[in-house]
């Protein structure tokens, strides 16, 4: 089956569904389709639009990460959360424990999560709270930009397939 671009940035999820009506109708078996949110705000702005788009996989890229994010109490969720810390000279703090908590959210809401990379070592719970030096944390965890590892796991899950993709609920 031929590949799909939609128009639309995953900053404005809008503007996806207007597209993939058009271009998707009922669905398509092998749309994996997500937005951005940098944090809760940008997360209730978005998600509300994308979990009525029908694609089989609807995943949230939280990254970068530059505020606490949290899944509502109530469902739909996504089927995918892929979390990272912004990288580059101007890049903004990421507080390890936002990931814990997003982590702990997902596992109990069924929700797969990738944990991608802390973005730089001075982000790195080995060097905010074990006190490591940059260095040391770079040898101890060399997954991703900045590492990946959390407490000393690397969390990078997948999602499994639904067999039918729905307009509406995930």
């Amino acid at each position: 089956m031929p590949s799909i671009r939609l128009g639309a940035s995953d900053k404005a999820p809008a503007e996806y569904r207007k597209d993939a009506a058009a271009r998707l109708g009922d669905g398509y078996r092998n749309v994996w389709l997500g937005v951005t949110a940098e944090n809760r705000e940008w997360f209730d702005r978005r998600w509300k639009h994308l979990q009525n788009i029908p694609a089989v996989i609807k995943f949230i890229s939280y990254e970068p990460a530059i505020g606490p994010l949290r899944l509502p109490k109530c469902g739909p969720y996504p089927d995918w959360l892929i979390s990272g810390g912004e990288s580059g000279g101007g890049a903004r703090p990421l507080n390890p424990q936002w990931i814990r908590d997003i982590i702990e959210e997902c596992r109990r809401r069924g929700v797969m999560l990738f944990h991608k990379q802390w973005g730089a070592y001075r982000n790195n719970p080995l060097v905010v709270e074990g006190g490591m030096s940059l260095a040391e944390a770079a040898r101890a965890d060399s997954f991703g930009r900045g590492g990946g590892l959390i407490d000393g796991e690397l969390v990078r899950e997948f999602p499994l397939r639904r067999q039918s993709v729905n307009r509406g609920r995930a």
